[in-house]
């Protein structure tokens, strides 16, 4: 091995053959079939008509991405199989990068079997098989790294920003610790030139500001546009104690394969009486690190929400392949790791969450553990059975709601606030019908779902 600036041979496509071919199989045979997620619907919506007020998408706006989706739907013609192409489309795209990041540092076998290890993860298996954003998360920080490591292509990173936060806003904001690190390495060169320097961030402000304009006209400009954070924020009215109670949940996911390995690493090496691992100094630690650190401190103490860590999980996952690399654990206990990752998502049984875990804490019985364990793998499961129950609990109510459409002038259903989550599935699903339901986080405020609206109101007539 030549260090990272090897020249990467011939064998190097086949792996990226392998890892498309199982990336599209694995996602396609376990993909979500009909829209559950009250965000991703409110993305479908957005494409028929952009209303942030109305949370047509929901905060902050991803507006490329829904640009993009109703680009691709004008030949596809169904917003689903749209969005889930969407979704595998980032996702294939970020798994070639990251792949190249790992084989810059490690032997093609092992940069494969970490890649492998990102994949099948139950975490970002599960959210990368819902049409959700997350992936393009993915796509743009390995992107980002590879342009920061490519000499005078920097000159392109402003660009790539400007484009990427106009599908996912936050991430741009998260990975400018890195992004302005780039520039001081590069600036410490020979390679800088002050004139390409304010050239490269002129062309990104104008492209930036080519869909920064309509998308804040669309919420009636740009101050409109941040007051609707006072009404429509997107961050869940909870606590920090509340908020890490449910990180938790997401955190073990992401966490367990690689606690298995590094258990497995220092069990070995307590049988040889000493914990010393020989890491090469051409490791890049300082970039891996303004990487992951200051949004997982955001994420830890600010919010998280659902896909967040496919940000972040590649400098995380680094680890696994520094022991591989190192030869501090072997091919034949990553694979098991995999086939362990396999196993659960695929076969992992859902059940219906219990009431006593969705009490407030005072009014439950319960400790904390059992609640914990509940919501872990039932409410927040990362598997493939949860999506299936989700889609039976749908087609339950749809077929309902139907019975309920046979008697005429019946347009008003009232959801339990305990399926009140289904509200904008049985929206989008049937437009011309009024749906009511109760705001759980405010028990004093309906909500009621009509057409491609959301009104909140204090009490019905």
């Amino acid at each position: 091995m030549n260090g990272p600036e090897k020249i990467v041979g011939k064998k190097i496509f086949l792996y990226i053959l392998v890892l498309l071919v199982l990336v599209v199989i694995s996602r396609i045979i376990s993909a979500e079939k009909i829209f559950y997620d009250a965000n991703t619907i409110g993305v479908a919506l957005a494409t028929k008509s952009f209303s942030l007020e109305d949370t047509r998408p929901h905060l902050p706006g991803y507006y490329l991405h829904v640009q993009t989706i109703k680009l691709i739907d004008t030949v596809i013609d169904d917003l689903h199989s749209t969005m889930m192409f969407v979704t595998i489309f980032y996702f294939s795209a970020g798994v070639i990068l990251s792949f190249l990041i790992f084989a810059r540092y490690m032997e093609l076998k092992n940069a494969f079997l970490t890649m492998l290890l990102v994949i099948f993860n139950p975490l970002v298996w599960y959210q990368t098989v819902t049409p959700e954003v997350y992936a393009f998360d993915l796509f743009f920080a390995s992107l980002a790294f590879l342009i920061g490591n490519r000499g005078k292509s920097i000159y392109f990173l402003p660009l790539l920003f400007a484009i990427a936060t106009g599908f996912r806003q936050t991430s741009g904001i998260l990975l400018l610790p890195l992004y302005i690190y780039y520039w001081y390495k590069f600036y410490k060169s020979d390679s800088w030139q002050l004139k390409y320097f304010i050239a490269s961030h002129l062309i990104a402000a104008i492209v930036f500001l080519l869909w920064f304009i309509p998308f804040t006209n669309s919420a009636g400009g740009i101050l409109e546009y941040f007051n609707l954070y006072k009404t429509n924020s997107p961050l869940p009215r909870i606590s920090l104690q509340q908020h890490l109670f449910q990180f938790s949940s997401y955190l073990f996911y992401i966490l367990v394969p690689l606690m298995i390995l590094f258990i497995i690493f220092f069990v070995n090496q307590s049988r040889k009486r000493t914990v010393h691992l020989h890491v090469r100094n051409d490791y890049p630690f300082v970039q891996l690190m303004l990487w992951f650190v200051f949004p997982f401190l955001v994420f830890t103490f600010f919010t998280y929400h659902k896909g967040y860590f496919l940000l972040i999980i590649i400098p995380l996952y680094f680890l696994a392949g520094i022991l591989l690399n190192q030869s501090a654990v072997n091919k034949l206990t990553v694979s098991i790791v995999i086939f362990l990752e396999i196993i659960f998502f695929v076969f992992y049984p859902c059940q219906s969450v219990s009431l006593e875990s969705m009490y407030t804490p005072n009014k439950r019985k319960s400790n904390i553990v059992k609640v914990w364990i509940d919501r872990t793998f039932n409410s927040y499961l990362m598997a493939k059975l949860r999506i299936e129950k989700q889609e039976e609990n749908l087609e339950y109510l749809f077929k309902a709601v139907r019975s309920e459409s046979s008697i005429p002038g019946n347009n008003n259903i009232f959801l339990d606030p305990t399926i009140n989550l289904y509200a904008r599935a049985m929206q989008y699903k049937f437009p011309g019908k009024n749906f009511v339901t109760m705001d759980q986080l405010n028990k004093n405020h309906f909500v009621l779902y009509n057409g491609l609206d959301i009104t909140v109101k204090d009490g019905f007539d």
